[in-house]
Formats: C-alpha cells, sequence, structure tokens
C-alpha cells in the first residue's frame, strides 16, 4: 500500500478519484466524495504502476516547462506547478457583495434625486406664494390709489362749491352793506348836526371829540376812549389841528395817540400809522428824552414827549353816528 494524501492504497497502484480538491493549472475542482465500498474496491480504483524500473523507460530530466508534480497538503494535489490556493475565492459572494454595492449606490442616487426634486418643487411653491401675494398687494394698491384719486377728486369738488358758495355770500353781504351805506346816508342827511354825536361830544367833519376835565396816565387814557367806542386822538390834518387848538385848555396838556415805545424817536399813532405831520416843540432841552415815550399837546397846540406814567387830560375821538 502506498499513500497518496490522506489514502491508503495498494503498493504499484495510482488513485484515479480522490475526495477532496484538485488544481489543474491553478483551477480548483472540486471532485465527489471517495467512499469505496470494499477494500477490494481499491484494485478498481488504482492503475497498475507496479512496473519495474525497466520497464518504465529512463527517466527524463525534469525541465522547468514540465515541473514534476508534488504533493501538498492532505487531500490536495498540484498539477501543472501551481499550488492551490488555501483560501479558494468565494465566486459566488463576491458577485453579492458587488451586487449589494451597486444596489446602495443606486438607492443613494435615487434619494438625492428625490431630495432635489423635492426642493425644487419647494422653490417653485415658494416662488408660486410669493407671485401670488405680490399680485394681491399690486391688485389693493390699485385699488387703494383709485379710492384716493375718488377721494381726492370729490374734496376738490366740495373745495370748488364751497368757494363759489363763499363767493355768492360775500357779494350779497356787500350788496347789502352798501345798500345799509346808503340809508344810513339818507338817515344822516335829514339828522341836525347837534344830534349827529354823543351829548358831550364835539363835532369836527365826521368825527366826534371828547376833551376830559379829568386826568390819568397814557395807557388808562386809552382803555377810557375804548370803554366808548373811542380812542385816543389822531392828527391827520392841518385843520384837524386847528380844531384842537381851539378847544383844549391853557392850563394843561392833554394825551394824543402817539407814542415811541417800541422804537425810540419813531413815533407811530395807535393805529400803526406814522406821523405825516407833527408840532413837536424843539425849542425846549429835553434832559429825559429817553424816558418819554407818550405825546401829548398843550396850549398853543405844540406837541411835547412826556413819560406815559404822568397824568394828564385826554382827548378821545370816533366816528359820528351817521
Amino acid at each position: 500500500m502506498e499513500t497518496y494524501g490522506n489514502w491508503l492504497g495498494p503498493p504499484g497502484k495510482r488513485p484515479l478519484r480522490q475526495t477532496g480538491i484538485y488544481s489543474v493549472a491553478g483551477k480548483m475542482t472540486p471532485m465527489g466524495d471517495f467512499r469505496p465500498a470494499s477494500p477490494d474496491s481499491f484494485d478498481d480504483d488504482y492503475d497498475d504502476v507496479s512496473l519495474s524500473e525497466s520497464n518504465r523507460g529512463p527517466k527524463l530530466p525534469a525541465t522547468p516547462e514540465d515541473p514534476p508534480r508534488s504533493k501538498s497538503s492532505t487531500g490536495v494535489y498540484t498539477l501543472a506547478g501551481k499550488p492551490a490556493s488555501p483560501n479558494p475565492p468565494q465566486n459566488g459572494n463576491t458577485e453579492r457583495g458587488g451586487a449589494g454595492g451597486r444596489s446602495r449606490g443606486a438607492t443613494s442616487v435615487a434619494i438625492l434625486y428625490f431630495l432635489v426634486a423635492l426642493s425644487f418643487v419647494a422653490w417653485v411653491l415658494l416662488f408660486a406664494v410669493g407671485l401670488v401675494k405680490q399680485m394681491e398687494m399690486a391688485a389693493e394698491l390699485k385699488l387703494l390709489r383709485s379710492n384716493f384719486s375718488e377721494s381726492q377728486a370729490d374734496v376738490r369738488q366740495e373745495l370748488r362749491e364751497r368757494q363759489r358758495e363763499q363767493t355768492r355770500l360775500r357779494s350779497g353781504m356787500q350788496r347789502q352793506r352798501q345798500e345799509l351805506q346808503d340809508i344810513a346816508a339818507l338817515i344822516c342827511r335829514s339828522v341836525p348836526d347837534g344830534k349827529k354825536c354823543s351829548a358831550g361830544w364835539q363835532i369836527f367833519e365826521k368825527s366826534c371829540y371828547f376833551f376830559s376835565s379829568e386826568r390819568a396816565n397814557w395807557a388808562d387814557a386809552g382803555e377810557l376812549c375804548a370803554d366808548q367806542d373811542a380812542h385816543l386822538v389822531i392828527v391827520d390834518s392841518e385843520r384837524e389841528q386847528g380844531f384842537l387848538v381851539e378847544n383844549v385848555n391853557s392850563s394843561g396838556l392833554y394825551w394824543l395817540g402817539v407814542t415811541d415805545q417800541l422804537q425810540e424817536g419813531n413815533w407811530v399813532w395807535t393805529n400803526g400809522d406814522r406821523t405825516s405831520i407833527s408840532y413837536w416843540d424843539t425849542w425846549t432841552e429835553n434832559k429825559d428824552k429817553e424816558q418819554e415815550d407818550c405825546g401829548a399837546i398843550g396850549a398853543g397846540g405844540v406837541w411835547s414827549d412826556e413819560r406815559c406814567s404822568r397824568a394828564h387830560r385826554w382827548i378821545c375821538e370816533k366816528a359820528w353816528n351817521c
């Protein structure tokens, strides 16, 4: 018996088949299960190799192209000089691993496409919502402008109507005033001159004058005249100046309605007009000029500036009743 791998065989025989893996030209080839039915069956499974050395013929030298067969590990023969791999490749597992990797890659690409499509849809929705909102705002703004234009037109129309109404009222008032003045003129022509002014007042041209016998400062004198719907006398003509000279008392001064309280040396009447004529006493030296801001008339019709706080008589003036 000779040992081949893990099997025992008769001497001079070589196994025809063996359970294990044959390596032919580097390729692993599995074989079927080798189980002899009986010990005698070994003869059938082995070829007769018990030849003498002479019958075998001369030994050929080993060449690199025809390497001798060698025994490898248990149950494995090496043919064509290529050793069998101790860990044969698992083709099925490799193919399944590759298929699984491709499947995972395809899933990742599909998820990426889905996310991109979802982002695009969200962007389109946001754009649509923004566009709708913009259109709504534009429509609302247009409506507001239209309402504003209509309101503005209505207000302008109402203002024009009010202006026309005021013009009509003003014209009517002017006509009525003119009619009243004409009626008053007719009445005044029929009234004697002595009755055109109140009792105690003297008439000159179209004004009535009151010469007081009491004394008061310049401000109080103006208020007393205002209580009688009059004002301190304003002299605007030489004829009126002559009338005042004829009626003043030669023993005192009378307040006039003239002052330079606002600006020293700038004399104005109480109605705001500047003096067009004046009869100031320019020959008498005035040592207290800056404190004398109110004008008065004395005997002979001479005007003098006096302290407004001094007490003098006064002259009131107002238009006659007609």
